[in-house]
């Protein structure tokens, strides 16, 4: 590895103290997450592994992984467009397919956002100009969305107790219910939110039963990738129905 004194592993309040927080999606619940200035260039980005697959050993930690691994392209362009997505940065596709594009740009690029901003606007690779005053309200709004994302997911998280048998619990629990409200537009994710928070739910299935007690009035019609609350509640039944039956 080409880094030198750098941590092995960073804490949570490490990264939310960060004014240049970014992410990077993987596979299989796996996240790259930078913290260093975006002027940093490419070649001396050092980039942490952030894993929610509760099978991973490195479960809700950040380690080192090395100095430059990801590289400016269509990947990381494609990778940023997902994240924008999936913080609901915007409802419009284009609009995030526009802002994620100069984002790879800038953060890559090892300039100043002035100066990426106005090479950008003079090249020839697209039909629209990018504002630097708009730029600078995305970046922002971005590190905020990524920072509540992993707010929420460490919400009931105990550091304490390290067992798979914990580790699985929780995300069955808890980070399951992140994933899926993600999955709802913006407007969406604030219902539910702040009916989490007002009803004092610990877990999905805790979520579930209480969202479907609600006064029928006021009861809004919540699906999840196409995946509605009767199925998530059905799923959830067998499940622990299952767990019962191992015992």
């Amino acid at each position: 590895m080409k880094y030198t004194n750098v941590k092995e592993y960073i804490t949570l309040e490490d990264v939310l103290v960060s004014n240049n927080i970014m992410v990077i999606p993987g596979e299989d619940g796996i996240y790259f997450i930078n913290i260093e200035p975006w002027k940093t260039p490419e070649k001396d980005k050092h980039w942490y592994r952030f894993s929610i697959n509760p099978f991973d050993i490195d479960f809700l930690k950040f380690r080192i992984m090395d100095q430059g691994i990801i590289k400016y392209g269509p990947m990381s362009f494609s990778k940023i467009y997902t994240l924008f997505k999936y913080l609901n940065i915007s409802n419009n596709d284009k609009y995030n397919a526009k802002y994620s594009n100069i984002v790879n740009r800038c953060f890559f690029s090892g300039l100043d956002f002035k100066k990426c901003i106005e090479e950008y606007n003079k090249s020839y690779y697209h039909s629209y100009n990018i504002s630097y005053r708009r730029f600078i309200g995305i970046r922002s709004n971005l590190k905020e969305k990524i920072k509540i994302w992993l707010e929420r997911l460490f919400k009931e998280y105990n550091n304490f107790d390290n067992s798979i048998e914990y580790i699985q619990e929780y995300y069955k629990k808890w980070v399951l219910l992140v994933k899926l409200i993600q999955t709802t537009d913006d407007s969406i994710q604030n219902i539910l939110w702040k009916f989490i928070d007002d009803n004092d739910v610990h877990s999905l299935l805790d979520f579930i039963r209480k969202w479907k007690n609600q006064s029928k009035d006021h009861l809004i019609d919540i699906k999840f990738n196409n995946l509605d609350i009767n199925d998530i509640d059905i799923l959830l039944s067998i499940n622990i129905y299952n767990e019962q039956l191992d015992e």
